[in-house]
């Protein structure tokens, strides 16, 4: 009769074990689905934050700069963090996660004008670059036919001549 309670002790040790598994194994999950949500939450208020860049530098100079005064005359980090935050807590808010931020901030930021202006001026320089490169293109072993129309389409409002110009800074290796 001594052993008439062993396989009840051993079941309860057992499924304890089992019990704690399962739990531990749905907490992981949480942690990791939670993970995901922050960074999608991220993710929508980088996008949407970024999304409000200055079209007019974009399309006129191909120069991707965000406002960072939000509409004012000095730079405000905080009205940009708000702002981002803003995309941000919908996000957080689904699933029945119930997140919130604690805290948060940039790490860094550049402005167009940092080291007197060399953030703008390497993008400037980078987009001339590309635009003349662009103009200046020629198709080796061309059958010639559409050289002169070519050539024609490049002279300016002064009648000078793009071709040449382009012909002049490849051989002056400029390009």
């Amino acid at each position: 009769m001594k052993k008439k309670g062993s396989i009840t002790v051993f079941l309860a040790l057992v499924l304890s074990v089992l019990l704690s598994l399962v739990a531990t194994s749905i907490q992981s999950v949480q942690a990791a689905a939670a993970r995901t949500q922050i960074l999608n939450g991220l993710d929508i208020g980088l996008y949407s934050l970024f999304g409000q860049y200055d079209r007019s530098l974009l399309k006129d100079y191909d120069l991707f700069f965000l406002d960072g005064a939000q509409g004012g005359t000095e730079l405000d980090l905080a009205a940009v963090y708000d702002n981002m935050e803003s995309y941000m807590k919908p996000v957080l808010k689904q699933n029945s996660q119930k997140l919130r931020i604690k805290q948060g901030g940039f790490t860094g930021y550049r402005l167009a004008t940092d080291q007197n202006g060399e953030v703008f001026y390497h993008q400037a320089v980078s987009y001339m670059k590309d635009t003349v490169n662009g103009l200046c293109s020629w198709r080796s072993g061309s059958s010639g036919t559409s050289e002169p129309a070519e050539r024609q389409g490049r002279k300016n409002e002064t009648g000078r001549d793009r071709w040449k110009d382009c012909r002049k800074w490849r051989d002056a290796g400029k390009l």
